[in-house]
């Protein structure tokens, strides 16, 4: 071979030609680069035919596509199909095959397909077809398709090939969706086969069927090659199936199987339901639900929401471990609907419903922070917490929209009462828990195991646990090694996994990197010593008094967290210089971690509990408080009563503190439509607020048809606007409204720095003391609970009463369920909460311009009518009376031709024409 890292032979085996890449030992991965077939066509499809020869209970091999730049040759992962590991066998034969849609490349760039293999082993190659298949796309979906490129049709697939000759004879099938509905079977397969067949039994009849039939994926992609027939007998409700390439075929092209089982139970899908007018009371949490990874940390919070009945949810890429306690709570991702809070466990999504509005807490994993995870999380994320402190001044600097908490995490084992002596006088018991045996294992499973097998001393013992099972060679030569105490390598109970701790006086951790340290935490939890690689973040969570440490050196990085090496060599001596006595004083300092230990899990529950408070969720004792603050006296008089009910609920409480970010820039819209000598006086008054204000800016006005002196006001003012949005002819205040939402988000996106607040105020609303407006109203949002908080307005007028009067810092604030519209303040989550104008109603009729028939546009947000008006969300409106004032109060001043002169205003009070949402 050489110094070139493959060879590539021509072989035959059972009278079939196979390619053999024997690939050269080393670390990382061998790259297989393979031209799409058809590339004019929209959805390129790969099958691979392949088997791996080699030592390792299974191998990793990474199928993708990327986007290659012809003249330099460079490749580019796209954004919209990560790639994902697939195990395979050994020794076995294994059908690997996907399919990508893919909207068109620009000149000079094309699609591959790579498959990153292991190396040191043998790739046999019995297969590999490339074919391309027509679709079209929605016109609605194409702006999403493009920005993401390609999208995955059918994630890449195993399934085991028993029979290697009659699995080449017969057409492929590249990828496939089916489900089971209504007593039919629906889908699609993409292949160049014009009869599938379905059945129930590997030996029973097998029932043929065309994929042929216009079918719609999730995407909005319109495929050719669907299916969609009834099951004749109606089945049972849940049945397995299998679909067979050829009628005499024994072994199924779906589904994608494990590499045990070769059926599989298609679920009864839930009917689809309308996606819900206002945000449910769940929290979402997007994690994996798996054997391994941040599963332990999702079902640390989980217990900590059920503990506090709170609801919640669960979604994630990957499908979840079936038979796992919390996959009833599962959601598909496509499903999710407006959740209150949504906590990201190593990644951080987008999703279609209620993204904008969901409070986002982001719980940092260093070595799974890939950068497009950071480039989303860093502009939307409202909490992040890093459970160790390693580069949290960097990570506070770049996650400036965010409060960036450094929240030491608990052990998932509760710490004991007491840590009892556990060594006796002679022996120490060392623990080592890895994960697989291979070169890909960031545990150094090849040195632990070279090392235990040098050792001289016969005073340490060993207990080993690995996921899976070790080669036989290797697990012989463990067993007939005296210094092993227990060898168990398969997935086993927690009860064991916990005993293994409990036992050992040492725990040898030589991670190669490390995100969290679980293992340094559980160690703890049980009264034993970590013995951990000496780097970071490593070196930032224990201390020399609690751990020991083994010399390694940095090679390299993983995402944000640096990857070390060790070997046997460096394993062996630290073993050999472990000194009783050291162990003693160790075991001693571990003890004294207790209360430490205990407070990680109460920081833990409130810092939970505070950002779901925070988001406005309500549990049910939450729900009742909120209602009993808004009570309000019954009687003829409906003035607004003392708010020391409400003032105690909003201000009383000040544990979510430490999850508040302190705001920094405000966004602020004015609106205005052919009134200069309006917009002259107030936009005046607006700019020397600014200029006094403590906090930093952006300026947005949006005019409706613009005029000449309009624009002259705008050009004596122009240095100091960041953005203007006119319309030549009317299109009302609804219209301008929404673009001036879309173009807040479109500027949070492109300067990746969002607003703590929106504040938006008409042009016939003046300012009265410049000085003080901005951090007063922007002041009583930060210190009111923002759960309950609505919107801030500084006008006041008594045809929006409110329902509770106090005093807060010497200002007036009117406790309300309305606010009028020419002032408001709220976050960006609030707004988003609340929604766009206008809403249209159950009896069709579309408020809002050119003239409502109930109330004005804005008002519109506050009806009972509005799903998701501040009333129906349980919030409270705070108004300061005596900030501004209202200069257009005619008829003929204002563009609604409404008269809000005292007179007239005290005559809609008298004939009781005033908002009111709550009965008196």
């Amino acid at each position: 071979m050489g110094d070139a890292p493959v060879e590539i032979r021509r072989v035959e085996m059972g009278g079939l030609p196979v390619v053999r890449l024997s690939t050269k030992a080393g670390k990382g991965w061998l790259r297989l680069v393979i031209t799409p077939g058809q590339t004019d066509k929209p959805v390129q499809a790969l099958r691979l035919v392949m088997r791996i020869d080699g030592n390792g209970a299974n191998f990793s091999v990474k199928p993708f596509i990327v986007e290659t730049h012809l003249k330099t040759g460079r490749r580019a992962e796209l954004p919209g199909t990560p790639g994902k590991r697939v195990q395979l066998k050994p020794g076995e034969w294994h059908d690997l095959s996907g399919a990508f849609h893919c909207m068109p490349f620009p000149d000079g760039r094309r699609a591959h397909f790579v498959v990153d293999l292991p190396q040191g082993v043998d790739v046999l190659l019995a297969d590999v077809s490339v074919d391309g298949f027509d679709a079209e796309v929605a016109p609605e979906a194409e702006t999403e398709l493009r920005a993401k490129r390609a999208v995955p049709l059918a994630d890449f697939g195993v399934r085991k090939v028993e029979n290697l000759a009659k699995w080449l004879e017969a057409p492929a099938v590249f990828g496939s969706s089916i489900e089971k509905f209504e007593g039919r079977l629906r889908g699609w397969a993409l292949t160049r086969a014009e009869t599938l067949y379905w059945t129930d039994n590997i030996d029973g009849p097998r029932h043929p069927f065309k994929p042929a039939e216009r079918v719609e994926t999730i995407d909005r992609i319109t495929l050719t090659h669907g299916f969609d027939f009834p099951l004749e007998p109606a089945p049972p409700e849940s049945f397995s199936i299998m679909i067979l390439n050829a009628e005499g075929a024994r072994e199924p092209v779906w589904p994608k199987t494990s590499l045990v089982s070769q059926t599989y139970t298609i679920p009864v899908p839930k009917k689809s339901k309308m996606p819900r007018d206002r945000q449910e009371h769940i929290v979402l949490l997007w994690g994996p639900i798996s054997t391994s990874g941040l599963t332990i940390q999702l079902e640390q919070v989980a217990e900590i929401l059920k503990r506090n009945k709170f609801n919640f949810r669960i979604s994630y890429h990957t499908s979840p471990l079936k038979d796992h306690p919390l996959a009833k709570h599962w959601v598909d991702p496509v499903d999710i609907d407006q959740p209150k809070m949504t906590i990201f466990f190593e990644r951080f999504v987008e999703f279609d419903r209620g993204f904008d509005e969901t409070f986002k807490v982001f719980y940092m994993n260093l070595d799974w922070l890939s950068r497009p995870t950071l480039s989303t999380a860093k502009v939307f994320a409202n909490v992040v917490l890093c459970p160790t402190p390693y580069r949290q001044e960097e990570l506070t600097e770049t996650f400036r929209n965010s409060k960036v908490v450094h929240l030491p995490w608990p052990s998932k084992f509760s710490p004991k009462e007491t840590f009892e002596r556990k060594r006796d006088d002679k022996r120490i018991r060392v623990l080592y828990v890895g994960n697989d045996y291979d070169e890909s294992s960031r545990k150094h499973p090849f040195a632990v195991i070279e090392a235990i097998e040098k050792l001289e001393r016969d005073d340490i013992v060993f207990d080993l646990k690995f996921r899976s099972t070790l080669p036989a060679v290797v697990r012989n030569s463990l067993l007939s090694n005296p210094r092993v105490d227990k060898l168990i390598d398969k997935p086993t109970s927690h009860d064991v996994i916990a005993k293994l701790y409990d036992d050992a006086d040492v725990n040898l951790i030589p991670n190669a990197c490390e995100g969290n340290g679980l293992s340094i935490l559980e160690s703890w939890a049980s009264g034993t010593i970590p013995a951990v690689l000496d780097g970071h973040p490593m070196t930032d969570v224990t201390s020399p008094e609690n751990s020991f440490r083994i010399d390694a050196i940095q090679n390299g990085q993983k995402e944000y967290a640096p990857l070390y090496e060790t070997d046997s060599d460096r394993i062996c001596r630290f073993l050999n210089e472990l000194d009783t006595s050291v162990v003693d004083e160790k075991m001693a300092a571990v003890a004294a971690m207790r209360d430490d230990l205990v407070k990680r899990e109460t920081d833990l529950e409130h810092a939970i509990v505070s950002c779901a408070m925070m988001s406005g969720i309500r549990t049910k004792g939450l729900r009742l408080r909120v209602e009993h603050a808004h009570m309000a006296i019954k009687g003829e008089d409906w003035k607004p009563r003392s708010g020391n009910r409400v003032k105690k609920l909003m201000f009383s409480d000040d544990s979510w503190h430490p999850f508040r970010k302190e705001p920094d820039l405000v966004d602020v819209m004015m609106t205005t439509s052919k009134r200069p000598w309006c917009l002259r006086e107030s936009f005046k008054m607006l700019l020397e607020s600014i200029h006094s204000s403590p906090y930093r800016h952006r300026l947005m006005l949006a005019v409706d048809t613009l005029d000449e002196e309009t624009m002259g006001v705008i050009a004596a003012h122009a240095s100091e606007i960041d953005h203007v949005v006119w319309t030549g002819s009317q299109h009302g205040l609804p219209y301008l409204w929404n673009s001036m939402l879309d173009l807040v988000k479109n500027i949070t996106c492109r300067t990746e720095e969002k607003p703590d607040y929106v504040c938006y105020i008409q042009d016939d609303c003046l300012i009265r003391d410049p000085s003080k407006y901005f951090s007063t109203m922007v002041g009583i949002a930060r210190e009111a609970m923002p759960g309950y908080l609505g919107y801030v307005s500084a006008y006041f007028t008594e045809v929006h009463p409110g329902f509770a009067d106090f005093e807060w810092n010497g200002e007036r604030v009117v406790a309300s369920d309305t606010v009028d519209g020419k002032n408001f303040m709220a976050t960006p989550e609030v707004l988003a909460s609340v929604g766009r104008l206008p809403w249209w109603f159950d009896d069709g009729s579309r408020r809002g311009n050119p003239g409502p028939h109930r109330g004005s546009h804005f008002d519109l947000w506050q009806w009972k009518e509005s799903p998701n008006s501040l009333l129906n969300q349980n919030r409270i409106s705070l108004v300061l009376p005596d900030l501004c004032e209202h200069i257009a109060q005619t008829s003929e001043e204002s563009t609604w031709k409404n008269d809000t002169t005292d007179s007239n205003v005290k005559q809609r009070i008298a004939e009781n024409r005033i908002y009111v949402t709550r009965e008196y």
